[in-house]
């Protein structure tokens, strides 16, 4: 009887911490992992997406019951693979995200869109340190998140660099993320 008590507790702590929904003045904290399916585009790009893996926090303030406002704190592995050099570019950046978030279904459901600065931390091709990569990106990402009662909450997103990845050439930042999160309260 002991063991199925502590087993129920177990079960339904995570979901009383999340269970007051999303609303005005909620403060929210949410660690996340995942992967980013990356790829360059640009006048000058002919390359071929790579996978890599995304983990960071984010933190969100509601604005009111609809609209919320967040910002983290990501490690991103970015890059691309080229055919005709048969080259993989491996791009690596620290991000901040800033997003306008709008909850339907209850706080349950989110759309997010903002803009992400990002700091490149390292950049090298097929092992060679690149120096040819700008330190700074300016992306726009869109995407949407789904919290379970429990907290879990499944994110996609699509974001897109607005900034040349190299000096001298039309090439710019562009991928897909999908993370696994857990949010909880911090009220």
């Amino acid at each position: 009887m002991k063991k199925i008590c502590m087993v129920l507790m177990a079960a339904i702590l995570p979901m009383m911490a999340w269970s007051q929904r999303f609303h005005e003045g909620a403060l929210t904290l949410q660690p996340k992992a995942g992967i980013i399916v990356s790829n360059m585009w640009g006048d000058d790009a002919d390359f071929d997406c790579i996978a890599g893996l995304m983990t960071g926090v984010e933190m969100e303030y509601g604005l009111t019951d609809m609209l919320g406002l967040s910002g983290g704190l990501q490690f991103n592995m970015l890059g691309a693979s080229s055919d005709i050099n048969d080259d993989t570019w491996r791009l690596n950046y620290i991000s901040m995200p800033m997003l306008f978030n709008v909850h339907l279904a209850q706080g349950r459901l989110a759309l997010k869109s903002g803009i992400e600065p990002a700091a490149n931390v390292f950049s090298k091709v097929e092992g060679v340190k690149v120096k040819r990569t700008r330190d700074f990106d300016m992306m726009v990402p869109m995407g949407v998140s789904y919290t379970f009662d429990n907290g879990l909450t499944l994110d996609a997103r699509y974001r897109m660099g607005f900034l040349k990845v190299l000096k001298h050439s039309d090439v710019y930042n562009m991928d897909f993320s999908f993370t696994l999160g857990y949010k909880f309260s911090l009220q």
